[in-house]
């Protein structure tokens, strides 16, 4: 998890994506990840959920890119500082991030910290 300050936007103009009708989202990396220790970086792969569109990742990466995109002045990681000049997040702040969520979710963050968000969210 504390690849996402690394990722980069999607390839081509992201704000012109259809909310609608987009079925996936590749995500390119701007660093190798800790687990990968050989070969070319592979991307991460989103798979639209037209099932649950308010729970859809490739909805909500665009609509994020939307709606950060006057902040953004030529910045290419995908996430990005809400405190100007907005450049791309630290390893520190996606951890920030994260426990925040988990707080405003209503989960124990004494038994739960970043590091373990992915088992959190699958509860």
């Amino acid at each position: 998890m504390r690849d996402i300050c690394h990722l980069l936007l999607p390839d081509g103009n992201p704000s012109i994506l259809d909310l609608e009708s987009t079925e996936s989202l590749t995500l390119h990396r701007g660093a190798r990840p800790k687990t990968q220790s050989s070969g070319p970086v592979k991307p991460v792969t989103l798979t639209a959920d037209q099932g649950s569109p308010n729970l859809c990742s490739v909805r909500t990466c665009i609509e994020y890119v939307r709606r950060t995109a006057k902040l953004r002045k030529g910045e290419k990681f995908l996430f990005i500082s809400s405190i100007a000049p907005h450049k791309h997040i630290t390893v520190t702040t996606g951890k920030r991030w994260r426990l925040e969520s988990l707080q405003k979710a209503g989960l124990d963050t004494g038994h739960y910290k970043a590091h373990s968000y992915r088992g959190a969210v699958g509860l």
